[in-house]
């Protein structure tokens, strides 16, 4: 998890530079208002980052696994998360944010080739255990950025995304309780693979 925070510090700390965003003068404060502020761009980065995570892991998972409640949590998170980064993405792109791709992650492909390598025994245990893990950050997040994001539409973004994420929370928990980890996994040791 820290290092999430710190390369979405980061990104956060670029896109900032490259939005110009600095002490404001009479000629920029108008373009700073439409503009999110350095606390909004962390929130939209950051819950970006967690969407694009939770993506890639589900379609690996959809891959690989053969249990089918596995399978169809999998095809659940990457349904959810695409349709909340396709409206993160719109409301990033209305404050000036520029959302990196996926793809260009270091975060989300290192975790994604992570999982990708885990044997097929341990597999279910390994991404069920991380979707834990990963949603129980995430409703911090969400929790944090409804109540504390400085725009209205981000703010509501979080709102509307809380019970989504709880329900996956939820989920994810009560699937942890049936499967188990494979022969050569010791059940503390599940995390260490993947951070």
């Amino acid at each position: 998890m820290n290092r999430r925070r710190t390369l979405t510090a980061a990104a956060v700390f670029a896109t900032v530079t490259t939005l110009g965003l600095g002490p404001l003068d009479a000629g920029t404060a108008q373009a700073a208002t439409r503009a999110a502020s350095f606390v909004d761009t962390a929130f939209i980065l950051e819950a970006a980052q967690s969407n694009q995570l939770e993506i890639a892991l589900g379609k690996i998972a959809q891959q690989k696994t053969k249990n089918a409640d596995v399978k169809a949590f999998a095809a659940e998170m990457v349904k959810d998360h695409t349709q909340a980064e396709k409206a993160l993405e719109a409301l990033a792109t209305k404050r000036g944010v520029t959302v990196p791709a996926a793809s260009k992650n270091p975060v989300v492909q290192g975790l994604a080739a992570a999982l990708a390598k885990v044997p097929a025994a341990d597999f279910d245990f390994q991404y069920v255990f991380e979707q834990v893990n990963d949603h129980t950050v995430t409703l911090a997040l969400v929790l944090r950025g409804s109540a504390k994001a400085q725009d209205p539409a981000l703010r509501s973004y979080f709102r509307h995304d809380r019970p989504v994420i709880t329900e996956h929370l939820k989920e994810a928990q009560a699937l942890l309780r049936k499967v188990k980890p494979g022969p050569s996994e010791a059940p503390g040791a599940a995390a260490a693979a993947l951070h």
